[in-house]
């Protein structure tokens, strides 16, 4: 409530120096938008967006990327021939890059996800193939600055009338994805309140044997970031809502999260991953199945084709309307 939260403020600033801003426009370099008389809001990073301006206006040539990323592209070390590198120079410049747009990623332009760790692979070892990529992707996020991070909260209350407080998440992996070191790509998403708040696009550190072992490790890695989060809710004294809904779109990992039985297929998969099982048994979460072409996690775990793109960005991030005057919150 708005008593609790002067309360707070009050407690804090006994300790620290703070300034009590009405309406919050600004907050670790995002700009926060809201059209008048919404709920919904929208991140927007437009500083950091004219600083790559007018560093790279240059790429903006030629015809515009109809996707952040290349579709199918993996990048490999094992690609890279040392007469094809880059100069120190340029090597600066795409290491700068890329810092950019990681910094862009981590606040509020998750559907970069997949093609940027594509490009971290090689920030030592870069060649012209791979500086053109990262010009691509600069490209595209130039194109679209009035795209930003959609928080839409769903709203709901239990019968009580007491607001319920639900997470869930989405995963997905790319199995046996890079020609280098045989690992698989761990992607997924975890919302709260319907809003997106977490993501991730990471190579896996061990090499997994199938495609149903990668999903399920991909599932544990993000149960594991979603208890987290419920325990900062806890502190917070914000009530969730358990089960917890995890959606994968790989049977044979969910058929694993919910059966002590082992096949011979997957009796080798490593025990620090079955703590999913144990918390299915405990009711703390439910691992159900989404179909792939519904599943927005697949675009953190490879660059995807524009239609499919367009399908699964779309319930991250999307351009501010224009219809209605936008209003800083």
């Amino acid at each position: 409530s708005k008593a609790d939260i002067d309360e707070l403020i009050e407690q804090i600033s006994k300790s620290f120096t703070i300034k009590k801003e009405e309406k919050l426009n600004d907050f670790l370099g995002c700009t926060i938008i809201r059209p008048k008389g919404s709920k919904e809001c929208w991140l927007l990073q437009g500083h950091l967006i004219n600083k790559m301006e007018r560093e790279y206006e240059y790429v903006m040539k030629g015809k515009r990327p109809l996707t952040p990323g290349t579709p199918r592209l993996v990048i490999s070390k094992k690609d890279v021939k040392e007469e094809d590198l880059l100069s120190e120079e340029e090597q600066k410049q795409y290491r700068s890059g890329v810092g950019l747009l990681m910094y862009l990623l981590k606040h509020s332009r998750p559907e970069l996800s997949n093609p940027i760790r594509n490009l971290t692979k090689v920030l030592g070892s870069a060649t012209r193939e791979h500086m053109n990529e990262m010009e691509r992707i600069i490209y595209w996020v130039l194109m679209s600055k009035d795209v930003g991070l959609h928080i839409k909260p769903i709203i709901k209350y239990d019968e009580m009338g007491q607001l319920i407080y639900k997470l869930h998440g989405i995963s997905d992996a790319a199995w046996n994805v890079d020609k280098a070191d045989c690992l698989s790509v761990t992607g997924y998403i975890i919302y709260f309140m319907g809003a997106p708040i977490a993501w991730k696009s990471k190579a896996q550190k061990h090499v997994t044997l199938s495609s149903t072992e990668s999903e399920y490790v991909s599932l544990s890695e993000m149960v594991k970031e979603i208890l987290f989060l419920a325990q900062v809710l806890k502190f917070l004294n914000l009530k969730v809502e358990y089960p917890i809904i995890v959606m994968v779109d790989n049977v044979g990992a969910i058929y694993m999260s919910r059966s002590n039985a082992n096949s011979v297929s997957t009796r080798h998969v490593n025990m620090r991953y079955h703590f999913v099982r144990e918390l299915v048994n405990e009711g703390k979460i439910s691992v159900v199945f989404v179909k792939t072409e519904d599943n927005e996690a697949d675009m953190m775990t490879k660059n995807i084709v524009k239609e499919i793109f367009e399908k699964h960005s779309f319930k991250l991030v999307s351009e501010i309307p224009d219809k209605e005057i936008e209003e800083v919150l």
